[in-house]
């Protein structure tokens, strides 16, 4: 059985909202009801600045190394990563 829930939403919020469900192919009802149900799983909760701090950290120790094992190579990979991310993640 489901039961209607009406609230507002601002302007940005709902801009926001349906460029995330126009990208995902989904409904808004859709969306909604799974953020709700992973807000209120028992899964842990993503640290998010820990997660930055930790990415940072890796990145800057992995630049060290390329710059200092691979310095001739440094160009070349740094291309395949921005095509990488292009082709799975839709950005550079």
């Amino acid at each position: 059985m489901t039961f209607p829930i009406q609230f507002r939403f601002d302007d940005d919020q709902l801009r926001l909202l349906d460029e995330r469900v126009r990208a995902e192919g989904t409904t808004r009802a859709a969306f909604l009801r799974t953020v709700v149900s992973e807000a209120l799983s028992d899964k842990p909760k993503l640290n998010v600045g820990r997660l930055n701090q930790v990415t940072e950290y890796s990145q800057t120790a992995l630049a060290a190394l390329v710059q200092h094992f691979l310095g001739d190579k440094q160009t070349d990979i740094i291309a395949v990563t921005a095509e990488r991310l292009e082709q799975f993640h839709g950005q550079k």
